[in-house]
């Protein structure tokens, strides 16, 4: 696994929640999503969401919402409509709830010592998932890609079942 090299602690290694939706299928970026099994890996995976979203490690909250669009998929792909509904606006109000709709378009690329620390009980980032700025350019475009993925899973399955977006537009 690319994360193998990475002890456990480092707060870029995997959250539990996102390693079990890679597990359950391991080519989701593949364009026919060719899935393994998924038994008993969706089960841990929607097991482990909250404590992804209620982690005090910034990287873990993109993490959840990533699980959350993969488990979407999935659900989609296997024609469990409501189920991917579901994860779907899950990942899309998390997604919000982030902020990751409000991002500016320049990144931090130096100076990441001028930033405050994140600490989730830190109200002056707003809710407890909103993210404390990017710490490079790296994880900004991961930020991006994560919300344009959320909004066009939100905005394709909505028109697909002819309901409302989660995510305004």
């Amino acid at each position: 696994a690319l994360y193998a090299e990475l002890p456990k602690e480092h707060r870029d290694y995997p959250h539990a929640t996102l390693r079990a939706t890679i597990s359950m299928c391991p080519d989701a970026a593949a364009p026919n999503d060719t899935c393994c099994d998924p038994g008993t890996h969706i089960s841990k995976a929607i097991a482990e969401l909250p404590s992804a979203l209620s982690s005090s490690n910034a990287s873990h909250h993109l993490q959840g919402i990533q699980a959350e669009i993969l488990i979407a998929r999935h659900f989609f792909k296997n024609g469990r409509l409501l189920e991917g509904r579901y994860h779907s606006d899950a990942a899309a109000a998390a997604a919000l709830a982030c902020g990751l709709h409000r991002m500016k378009s320049d990144p931090p690329i130096e100076e990441t010592a001028m930033w405050p620390e994140y600490n989730s009980s830190d109200r002056r980032f707003g809710s407890d998932l909103t993210l404390p700025p990017a710490r490079d350019t790296v994880e900004f475009a991961e930020r991006v890609n994560v919300f344009w993925a959320a909004y066009t899973l939100d905005l394709c399955w909505s028109v697909a079942l002819d309901l409302p977006p989660a995510i305004p537009y």
